[in-house]
């Protein structure tokens, strides 16, 4: 059984099996708003969002007995979310704006027409991201702004590793299409942690 010493959420979760109920609000402090940006960007309305947020953790909670240290919680907690996500979505099927999901852009340093044009791009890209298929956008979010391995994606979306690798070719070829700006200058675009590199790859 795999073991991971260093993650402070394993700690949590055998002390929640303990008896120890208050070491859940520790996992919602490190993990929430994480996962809300996470659903913001699959097209998940804020109030839809907050939602699937308490219900990810209510089945944490529920979850604790029979919890086994055998992945990394965090993706474990991407499953409950995804799932809980797609059911809901796949229910109401509708979709939230794509001006909504467009983050906004801090102040940077630079000429104000320069930070302009990169909103811009960066606006672009985002709506580009949105309106991949379900399992690309899904994929893409994951590796590139979650930062996720192959393998904890495939594990998330419950498909083989060799799946995940198409997917996310198919999803940078969908964005080369759609985007009409030279794809080697994404990294300019996706500033703040956005995972850069795997979108140009």
């Amino acid at each position: 059984m795999p073991e991971f010493p260093d993650d402070p959420d394993m700690r949590c979760m055998l002390a929640l099996k303990a008896g120890r109920t208050a070491s859940l609000d520790e996992v919602i402090e490190r993990h929430a708003e994480r996962l809300r940006r996470f659903l913001a960007r699959q097209r998940v309305t804020p109030e839809d969002a907050e939602d699937i947020l308490q219900e990810t953790f209510a089945n944490v909670w529920r979850a604790r007995a029979r919890w086994r240290p055998e992945a990394r919680f965090s993706t474990w907690l991407y499953r409950i979310a995804v799932n809980l996500m797609l059911s809901r979505m796949r229910t109401r099927q509708r979709e939230r704006p794509a001006e909504a999901l467009v983050e906004e852009v801090p102040a940077r340093g630079g000429k104000p027409s320069l930070r302009i044009e990169r909103a811009e791009a960066r606006a672009r890209v985002r709506q580009a991201v949105e309106e991949l298929p379900e399992q690309q956008r899904l994929a893409l979010t994951l590796r590139c702004y979650e930062e996720r391995t192959y393998i904890e994606i495939a594990d998330v979306l419950g498909i083989s590793m060799e799946a995940v690798k198409s997917v996310l070719f198919r999803a940078r070829e969908n964005l080369k299409q759609a985007l009409s700006f030279d794809m080697d200058n994404i990294h300019v675009l996706m500033e703040s942690g956005d995972g850069p590199e795997e979108v140009r790859a």
